[in-house]
């Protein structure tokens, strides 16, 4: 064969290759479209948050006996793949928590004496209503972009919103909103906070207890506050039926142990419906 067939041979050759190309092309932004538009199917079996409680010893305290307790919000997500692969990149938390009598009690430093007191005070925060949005995005921790289920699989995910911190902040009155004043918010809350889709069964225990006992705000239990699954490009919101009671871990375990092991030996029953 001569160099002048071979040239004659050179635009079939390239028609060939572009040609497959075109087709590769097609097919893969088909499939991008086919996702974008009919994302993979996934069942959201349920959700466990978790408080991570830890210890921190004061350095620099005259006490060296001294601790200082640190939290932090994580979650178990608990699904099942569809019929084709999918990616999970995050869970969010977003909606309103109304603050309760106690609370902007401790908020505004005005703790009643008697039960007049304790009357008018309810009778203007009834009436104000105030309440704090959130929006928190929460990423998978086990892995530093988003994690991969294959068809059918049952998967257990670990989430975290925030790193074990020292307890220093329950509301800030700057996002604090009134809705007889308001119909919108006009700020949202991105940094999470143990109180606001936590709440515990001693109302004040806020730097010294940090091992007790919590359950779900009310406002996670009526559907307010959504728990959103980030499922490749769009998101999923788990049925407020699906959020189990929420349990407390140390630091040590959240570390350690699978999220199955942790899922497995931590879950609470399901919440019933309201």
């Amino acid at each position: 064969m001569t160099n002048k067939t071979k040239l004659k041979g050179l635009p079939l050759y390239g028609a060939l290759v572009g040609l497959i190309g075109g087709l590769l092309g097609i097919a893969g932004g088909s499939i991008s479209i086919w996702n974008q538009f009919i994302p993979p199917q996934i069942e959201v079996l349920d959700v466990l948050p978790i408080c991570i409680t830890s210890v921190l010893k004061c350095s620099n305290c005259e006490n060296d006996d001294f601790d200082l307790p640190t939290e932090a919000i994580v979650a178990v997500v608990h699904i099942r793949g569809g019929n084709r692969v999918t990616y999970i990149g995050g869970l969010d938390i977003v909606g309103n928590i109304y603050i309760s009598h106690e609370e902007i009690a401790f908020i505004e430093g005005k703790f009643p004496n008697g039960e007049n007191d304790i009357d008018i005070l309810k009778k203007k925060w009834d009436k104000i209503k105030p309440f704090i949005r959130i929006s928190w995005g929460g990423w998978v921790a086990d892995s530093k972009t988003a994690i991969r289920v294959e068809p059918f699989e049952e998967k257990f995910i670990r989430i975290a919103f925030s790193d074990p911190e020292i307890k220093s902040i329950i509301f800030d009155l700057d996002d604090i909103e009134y809705k007889a004043k308001s119909k919108l918010p006009q700020t949202t809350s991105i940094t999470p906070i143990v109180e606001h889709i936590f709440e515990r069964y001693n109302p004040f225990p806020y730097l010294t207890q940090p091992h007790e006992a919590l359950r779900l705000r009310q406002e996670v239990k009526s559907g307010q506050v959504a728990f959103s699954l980030r499922v490749g490009p769009k998101t999923i919101i788990f049925p407020k039926e699906k959020i189990l009671e929420v349990k407390s871990i140390t630091k040590d375990d959240w570390e350690n142990l699978s999220p199955q092991k942790i899922y497995l030996t931590n879950r609470g029953k399901k919440k019933k419906r309201d």
